[in-house]
């Protein structure tokens, strides 16, 4: 029978254990939404939604406007 060799394997589990990044992911959006002009939107409103993807927040935080037109502005 042969040996598995050993791999050397080290995680971390940087988001949300050694950086907060909520933080950053928000003052982002509140910046595109500033460069565009848009009505504002508070830090819980956009807390909130973080993980569902940018299209998802894009469209309710904004329902009128078409997620493909404020794309670039997110990404």
């Amino acid at each position: 029978m042969s040996k598995k060799p050993f791999i050397p394997l080290l995680v971390f589990d940087w988001d949300g254990t050694l950086m907060d990044s909520q933080a950053r992911i928000v003052t982002r959006f509140q910046s595109a939404i500033a460069d565009l002009d848009m009505e504002e939107r508070s830090v819980a409103q956009i807390r909130h939604l973080i993980g569902l993807g940018a299209e998802t927040v894009i469209t309710t935080l904004f329902p009128n406007t078409s997620a493909r037109t404020l794309s670039p502005s997110f990404f």
